[in-house]
């Protein structure tokens, strides 16, 4: 191993030494909680469009005093008797303007309030879609924004704004609003509470932690659908759903900046005071305030040294070129690579998986016992998961779970609809594969991209995945109505694009967070699977 193959080895793995000390206390269970009961109440945003825009059945209300022959099939038009410019009686054909809804299982809907049928139908959709659309022009910048001026900054920002714009929406008076609304909530719809959570873990516990700090999404789902099935009104269910999260401002008082991200910015008089509060919490000693300043120097002084090794290639306005935020995930071959791959997983999956949760419509007949089946589903996953990945690693059961699911969504396609068990269980075996597939790249995330470029990594990754999340209503809503087979096709084909781009990647079982894109250069793309308890033992040492 080359000298500075040793240097950066051993910078990396200062700080997960400082954290394997710390273990796992008050301290980090704090921030544990905050993530997972922030997602708790995340699929009431996300899958909305299922309660709140539904499909209705409608019949359409002709104007009074109208001499109506017939209404057309679909109830968006009428004939009456009229008579033309000559004088000749003949049928006209007008638009409706007024219907009348079914509201035997909904009491009050989007849908029904602001006539989103007809003509206005593709807005039940567009509803699904803005929340999911905005993060395609805020998720990379978000990104940035946690790297520049911190993780905790960011968290509490987005949550008072998230909670303010989604509480607001119970509100609006036209669907317009409604829409902006939701478009706005969605631009704080972020990972940075995840990042967080997963930058104050130990490394030994970090695939564990990744994997329960997510299974509070598959509780939320089947809350969810409890929810929708007791609070029949929209506006009451959104303040229903909305309202539990302000529950979290204390928290984020209590807990503090990522640590790791204070040594790189240098800040070490805030990490320090950091970390002597995580070990009061944690009841444990770290060294000595001198000694913690040399590791953070140390860390720093090979970042420094990486950065003076390479030269500017290109200088745009004065400016290096390679510190611009986005283009430091394409500098390196390696982290171009990683950053390609990872984008085409994301999308897959998200495409995927937002496209079977909301084919309650193709796959189910009740609305609300498809969505807590949904959750029960997710629930095994994510435990499952959790032990399959500290075991034989990241990325040969993220492999075998895609294909898993290729498998059985694509069988779908050919099983005639009134099979309905049979159908349910391949889209529910469909869903178990996808929703593990993307809670363990949870984790691989957060361990491939290096603490440098880690956010805006996760950003953009996280850009693919909401452009997947903004397509997949249509398919779902639109397509699956009209050839039923399709949708189950495109997710099924995704699942093994998903599979095949994940072949290339390296594995990060029992390995430190890499804190510079130099340092991913020293290591290999691919490699075999080190034993987790001998790396931590290696870092002690």
């Amino acid at each position: 191993m080359s000298t500075r193959k040793k240097k950066t080895a051993m910078g990396v793995s200062k700080f997960d030494v400082l954290l394997t000390k710390l273990g796992t206390g008050r301290w980090n269970v704090l921030y544990f909680f905050v993530a997972g009961f922030w997602y708790l109440w995340l699929p009431g945003e996300y899958f909305g469009g299922a309660y709140m825009a539904p499909e209705l059945a409608y019949t359409c209300l002709p104007p009074e005093n109208s001499s109506v022959i017939s209404i057309s099939k679909d109830s968006c038009s009428y004939f009456v008797n009229d008579t033309d410019e000559n004088g000749n009686e003949t049928q006209m054909e007008y638009a409706c303007t007024e219907w009348d809804y079914d509201n035997s299982v909904f009491t009050s809907t989007l849908t029904a309030e602001f006539d989103l049928v007809c003509g206005q139908a593709y807005l039940k959709a567009t509803y699904q879609s803005a929340l999911v659309f905005a993060t395609m022009f805020t998720s990379t910048f978000s990104g940035y924004l946690a790297d520049r001026f911190g993780r905790k900054n960011v968290v509490v920002v987005t949550q008072i704004l998230f909670s303010v714009t989604s509480i607001s929406i119970s509100l609006a008076n036209n669907f317009s609003t409604v829409l902006a609304l939701r478009f706005i909530t969605g631009a704080f719809f972020l990972p940075t509470t995840y990042v967080l959570a997963m930058e104050v873990c130990e490394i030994k516990n970090r695939a564990i932690v990744g994997i329960f700090t997510g299974l509070p999404w598959a509780i939320g789902t089947m809350i969810w659908g409890g929810l929708g099935y007791l609070v029949r009104e929209w506006r009451y269910l959104r303040l229903t759903a909305t309202l539990p999260p302000l529950l979290l401002f204390p928290c984020l008082y209590l807990i503090d900046e990522s640590p790791r991200w204070l040594i790189l910015r240098g800040d070490d008089t805030r990490a320090l005071k950091v970390l002597r509060k995580a070990s009061r919490w944690n009841n444990v000693e770290l060294p000595p305030d001198n000694e913690l300043k040399k590791i953070f120097l140390d860390i720093r002084l090979e970042q420094a040294q990486n950065n003076i090794q390479k030269k500017p290639r290109r200088q745009i306005k004065g400016c290096d070129w390679r510190k611009m935020p986005l283009l430091k995930l394409f500098r390196t071959p390696k982290v171009r690579l990683i950053t390609i791959l990872l984008s085409i997983m994301m999308f897959m999956v998200a495409l995927s998986y937002t496209g079977v949760s909301l084919s309650g419509n193709i796959y189910g007949d009740d609305p609300f016992v498809y969505m807590v089946i949904l959750g029960v589903t997710q629930v095994p996953s994510y435990t499952i998961t959790a032990p399959l990945i500290k075991w034989l690693g990241r990325r040969y059961p993220i492999i075998g779970c895609f294909i898993l699911g290729g498998v059985s969504m694509i069988t779908l396609g050919f099983i005639p609809a009134d099979i309905s068990w049979l159908v349910l269980t391949l889209a529910m075996i469909g869903m178990f594969s996808v929703s593990s597939a993307w809670m363990m790249m949870a984790v691989y995330l957060t361990e491939l991209f290096p603490t440098e470029v880690r956010m805006q990594g996760m950003g953009t990754t996280t850009l693919f995945c909401q452009i997947a999340g903004t397509i997949a209503p249509y398919i779902a809503l639109y397509l699956g109505p009209l050839i039923p087979w399709v949708p189950s096709l495109i997710y099924g084909i995704c699942c093994f694009i998903a599979a095949g781009a994940a072949i290339p990647l390296r594995e990060t079982k029992g390995l430190p967070l890499l804190e510079t894109v130099d340092d991913l250069e020293c290591q290999a793309i691919s490699q075999d699977i080190p034993d987790e308890d001998e790396e931590t033992t290696k870092f002690q040492e």
